[in-house]
């Protein structure tokens, strides 16, 4: 092999080591579990600003129709 393809070999090894050891890390302090939780809850807020948005509209349209 030449000096090159070594360098880049263990730079490899090394990124590879680096990010695993940074998965486990998340994994074992529960960081996903965090932002999955985080993560539903912005979802059901913006649906529920959505179903309000909708709400609103559907009353504003119903109001007009009534004049």
């Amino acid at each position: 092999m030449t000096p090159a393809t070594q360098w880049y070999l263990k730079l490899a090894v090394v990124g590879s080591v680096i990010g695993a050891s940074m998965e486990l890390f998340m994994n074992y302090t529960g960081f996903y579990d965090k932002v999955v939780t985080l993560e539903a809850q912005q979802r059901l807020e913006a649906l529920h600003a959505s179903r309000e948005a909708l709400q609103t509209s559907d009353s504003n349209l119903s109001g007009s129709n009534t004049q």
